[in-house]
């Protein structure tokens, strides 16, 4: 049967129901069933996504992680229920991002983890921030020809007062223990290590990304390679990892002053008579009135 599709008047959740009920028999496995819903709603207008799963078999599956997680309106979870539907023995995971929500990227990360697929990464451009962490999910990390992986803090904001701050800079911390402890995982060395090269904000080229231990090998240039991100928001960004720049902002050129119409002109100069002297300009309006009356009386006779 042809697969659901969104109408005008559903809500997601709306949506995502009735497709469930719909797929049941089609799709007795619940997981796999709501995947599959929620790639329909992804498909909805054509909506741009920061993640694609293609190729898939029973086999194999390849997922590209190619844009600026969470951007788009598609969230984390939307990737890890998605995820969650396939049935393969074998995940490629495709970078090229600038990162995301660190939220977002450990759910992500838990979630490789947590597939019973065998899961390769392979950097294809730029794996930056929670992009970098996600990589290290993967039973193997590759680095493509020419791409890059950095490291930094997690970074988060607060409304509130002093404690909020303060509840946010403990998270913060914690948080950034537990990503260290995934680049340790993979290359060795202690969180205080990792920390450490967070804070600076570490950008490793595809070698040094290998020598440091967060990849395994290389591999040849990217075939799917695509995307120049603007990395302002990165402190540290080296002269050799290409970015787009954001255009200048133009101030403003205020308009020319514009001649004043004679009318305008007529009026003011009227305006300055009458604050001279009252008494006249009030003779000259009554004489004009009485003028005015005339001339209509006259072409009305006529």
């Amino acid at each position: 049967m042809p697969l659901p599709k969104p109408r005008e008047d559903e809500e997601k959740n709306e949506f995502v129901s009735r497709c469930m009920s719909e797929l049941k028999e089609e799709y007795p496995d619940k997981a796999q069933r709501a995947a599959v819903c929620y790639a329909q709603w992804r498909r909805k207008d054509d909506v741009k996504s920061w993640y694609e799963i293609r190729n898939a078999t029973a086999e194999e599956a390849e997922i590209l992680i190619y844009d600026e997680i969470g951007d788009f309106g598609v969230t984390a979870q939307d990737f890890v229920k998605e995820l969650a539907g396939l049935r393969v023995k074998t995940i490629t995971l495709r970078v090229n991002s600038p990162g995301g929500d660190v939220f977002d990227g450990i759910s992500i990360y838990n979630a490789l983890k947590r597939h019973p697929a065998s899961v390769h990464a392979v950097v294809d451009g730029l794996a930056a921030s929670s992009a970098s962490f996600i990589t290290q999910a993967g039973d193997t990390v590759l680095m493509a020809a020419g791409s890059t992986m950095m490291i930094h803090e997690p970074h988060g904001m607060t409304m509130g007062d002093a404690e909020d701050h303060a509840k946010m800079a403990e998270t913060l911390d914690k948080m950034g223990d537990t990503i260290a402890s995934f680049y340790a995982g993979r290359a060795g060395g202690d969180e205080p290590l990792w920390r450490s090269r967070m804070r600076v904000e570490s950008w490793y080229r595809a070698q040094e990304a290998v020598d440091i231990g967060l990849a395994d090998g290389l591999v040849g240039g990217a075939e799917n390679r695509v995307g120049i991100f603007n990395l302002a928001k990165f402190k540290n960004v080296p002269d050799w990892v290409p970015q787009a720049i954001a255009p200048p902002i133009e101030e403003p050129k205020p308009e020319p002053p514009t001649e004043p119409s004679p009318i305008v002109e007529a009026l003011r100069e009227g305006v300055r008579e009458v604050v001279r002297d009252p008494g006249e300009s009030a003779r000259k309006a009554a004489s004009a009135l009485s003028a005015l009356r005339e001339g209509v009386e006259e072409v009305v006779k006529n």
